[in-house]
């Protein structure tokens, strides 16, 4: 009971201080309480907002190799192709409303006339490619915690799952 109590607060504090060693020093903690739920500590920090504190905290679970949490991990790799696949069909048009210009098929650039005045962030290759590493990450831990290995595709994990 102890140990629980104990472990919680390092999740946190071992994805978000500040300080990168003391992130480190609170992960070294957990490994050393080796509480049998700590895997499941982690599972709600899976939906932060922030690419690289999920990043973080897949790898943290992978670290403890605790099969039960596959499923939220599968919601995870889910939420993470999702995110993909709109960066990659929003993007493009996002990027022409800020940049005003359109490449045709034969090439050419088209300067599009200023309408109005538009501020938004556009999708750039970093998010992307943030994106595309906490999907390799996922999918590693599913890999780690599992013992087996079904692709990208979700559908033949949840299949694999069930067995």
């Amino acid at each position: 009971m102890k140990e629980a109590a104990a472990a919680r607060p390092l999740v946190r504090r071992s994805l978000w201080d500040e300080d990168e060693a003391l992130r480190t020093v609170a992960f070294d903690a957990l490994k050393a309480i080796n509480h049998p739920d700590t895997a499941f500590y982690f599972v709600p920090f899976l939906g932060e907002e922030s690419v690289s504190a999920r990043i973080r905290c897949v790898d943290s679970i992978a670290v403890f190799k605790d099969p039960r949490v596959a499923g939220y991990l599968l919601q995870a790799l889910e939420n993470c192709l999702d995110t993909i696949k709109s960066v990659e069909q929003y993007g493009q048009p996002m990027n022409v409303l800020v940049n005003r210009t359109i490449v045709m098929r034969d090439g050419t650039v088209v300067q599009l006339p200023r309408v109005r005045q538009i501020k938004p962030e556009p999708a750039d290759k970093e998010m992307k490619s943030k994106l595309e590493l906490e999907k390799v990450s996922i999918l590693s831990t599913l890999r780690t915690v599992t013992g087996q290995d079904f692709g990208e595709d979700p559908a033949k994990w949840r299949a694999g799952l069930k067995k």
